[in-house]
């Protein structure tokens, strides 16, 4: 019973956001990014600082106002490392332009010597609002892995972006996370697991955009390896939508 509960849940949260007006707009865009690292929630999943490619693809399901998005990290210190997220969700805007997201994204590492799908794969649900007209447009995110990683992260995010020119813009961001037992040793207690600092710059040309960027990540937990990293990246972005 404990195990259907979270689907239950899920289906429902998908439900009531499917009976909400107003679904924000969605577009078909692809996306291929290169980063010198990748951190996850305050984890070092490429610890030998191989380069990783990440690349997604993501599209509205019918006229449902679903979105599927397909996001993937290809490392090169070895398949184990490979990722496949699927993430289906719904968005819509709801009083005073807030924007409310809900829905469960699927993790597989498909290439993982001798795979099987309980051991290799895991699932979350998450429920997201952003505040785009204020100041920072704060953001707050809960995620809630219901499988292997059996635990909650909740992440709060800001971000301003200045234009430096017709075509480039400037963005910078911070987000803190808290970790409340999501894939922690079973001895470490639930805290504030990593913060993180970005600066984008964003060269647009007609639909494609050009996103050099730079990360500083800080790791707060102990459990995790304190510390801080700065790495560095670059982002290829489509939109096929006009």
């Amino acid at each position: 019973m404990k195990k259907n509960a979270p689907f239950a849940t899920a289906a429902l949260l998908l439900l009531l956001l499917l009976l909400i007006p107003q679904a924000v707009p969605a577009q078909v865009s692809a996306s291929a990014d290169y980063v010198s690292s990748y951190f996850w929630r305050g984890f070092d999943l490429n610890p030998v600082r191989k380069p990783v490619i990440q690349p997604a693809f993501g599209f509205p399901v019918g006229q449902t106002g679903l979105y599927l998005d397909v996001w993937g990290s290809i490392s090169f210190e070895g398949r184990e490392l490979f990722e496949t997220d699927l993430t289906l969700s719904y968005s819509y805007e709801g009083w005073d332009n807030v924007i409310v997201t809900g829905g469960i994204i699927h993790y597989g590492w498909y290439l993982a010597k001798n795979f099987s799908f309980d051991k290799d794969t895991t699932q979350e649900i998450f429920f997201s609002t952003v505040l785009p007209n204020v100041t920072l447009q704060p953001s707050l995110t809960l995620y809630y892995d219901f499988m292997n990683g059996d635990g909650l992260y909740l992440s709060l995010a800001g971000e301003h972006s200045f234009p430096l020119s017709e075509t480039i813009d400037t963005r910078l961001s911070a987000d803190i996370g808290y970790n409340g037992g999501q894939w922690l040793p079973d001895d470490a207690d639930p805290g504030f697991s990593d913060a993180n600092f970005g600066l984008d710059f964003v060269f647009s040309a007609g639909r494609f955009e050009i996103v050099p960027t730079i990360r500083l990540t800080s790791v707060l937990m102990e459990a995790l390896g304190k510390k801080s990293h700065i790495w560095h990246g670059v982002s290829v972005r489509y939109s096929f939508n006009d």
